[in-house]
Parts: structure tokens; C-alpha cells; sequence
């Protein structure tokens, strides 16, 4: 590794921010319309009352899977249908929650409460797709730690209650980098 690269990677870590290329963009989107079409085939609709636009969130979700996955120093392996098959989004046990605001992460009653959960943050303006490039990773937290009464509730009265998670409550993200 040069310096440029070092430094680069240095301002990543300390900034917990990262940015994809065109090329990863293009890949996670072509994910995310399988993933999507996987839905559509199979006559999936979103179990939790999610009314925008399923192709934008698929996309964006698994940008946000890439982004952590490249932050975290993890392989990243295009998984369709993950959760159903038990498979977690990136190695082992990581599951990547990817908010289209800055809000609170959310996790809901039927995850996984042995995983760990990252909070990725799309930042900046969103390009022509309605996805963006450019991802601040805010911390992690235990599925278990999660799962609390306290942190249930719904932003939204239309939509069931899931686990809002205060920033308070994530991990260093520095915490789960692979080094090698």
C-alpha cells in the first residue's frame, strides 16, 4: 500500500464514511433489481407497510450492504433471498440496516437477536436512480441489545412498531474492520 492509499483509507476510517464507484453502484443496483424481481416473481409484498418505491429501496439497500461491506474490510457476496435462506448480508453474522434519512436504525421483533446490526446513512444528493454513492457508517449494535421494550415503537402510526435504535446505543464501527 502507498501513502495516497494509506491516507485514503485512514480519512475513511476516521470519518466512518465511504463513497462506491460507478462500477459498484451498477453492480449493487443490478442486485437489487434481482432481489427486487425475486419479490415480484414470487408475489412478495413488504410485510411492513412500505408504500414507496420497492425497486429505489432494493437498490439503495444493497448499495448500502456494498458500502459496508467495503468499509468493514468483508468480501461482498450478492445473496438473494438471504434472510429466508438464514444467510446474514455480510460474512457470518452482520445484517446491514441502510436508512434512506438520518434517523434512527430499526430493527424488527422477527430479526436475528444473535447478530450484529450495522447503521449505514446515505449522505448527499441521491443520483438518477433515487439511490446514492456516498454512505457515513454510524456504529453497530447486538440484535439482543436492540430488542428492548424501550426502543419499540412506530414513526409512523401506519406501520407496525419495530425496534427504533437511538445513536447512542451503536458500537464503533471501528470495532468490526477486518484487518489483513
Amino acid at each position: 500500500m502507498n501513502n495516497e492509499d494509506f491516507f485514503a483509507a485512514w480519512d475513511v476510517r476516521i470519518n466512518n464514511s465511504i463513497e462506491l464507484t460507478e462500477d459498484e453502484c451498477r453492480l449493487a443496483d443490478i442486485r437489487g433489481k434481482k432481489k427486487y424481481d425475486e419479490a415480484v416473481k414470487a408475489g412478495k409484498k413488504d410485510k411492513y407497510g412500505f408504500n414507496g418505491n420497492p425497486l429505489a429501496i432494493h437498490c439503495q439497500g444493497e448499495r448500502g450492504e456494498l458500502a459496508a461491506s467495503k468499509f468493514l474490510g468483508i468480501e461482498y457476496e450478492f445473496r438473494c433471498n438471504e434472510y429466508k435462506n438464514g444467510l446474514a448480508d455480510l460474512g457470518d453474522d452482520i445484517e446491514v440496516r441502510t436508512k434512506t434519512y438520518d434517523g434512527k436504525m430499526i430493527v424488527r421483533h422477527d430479526d436475528h437477536d444473535n447478530r450484529k446490526y450495522v447503521h449505514v446513512v446515505p449522505v448527499g444528493i441521491s443520483d438518477a436512480t433515487g439511490c446514492h454513492r456516498k454512505f457515513h457508517i454510524k456504529g453497530w449494535a447486538f440484535g439482543r441489545d436492540c430488542m428492548k421494550r424501550e426502543y419499540l415503537g412506530s414513526p409512523d402510526p401506519k406501520r407496525p412498531p419495530c425496534y427504533n435504535i437511538p445513536d447512542e446505543l451503536l458500537r464503533p464501527i471501528g470495532e468490526l474492520v477486518q484487518h489483513g
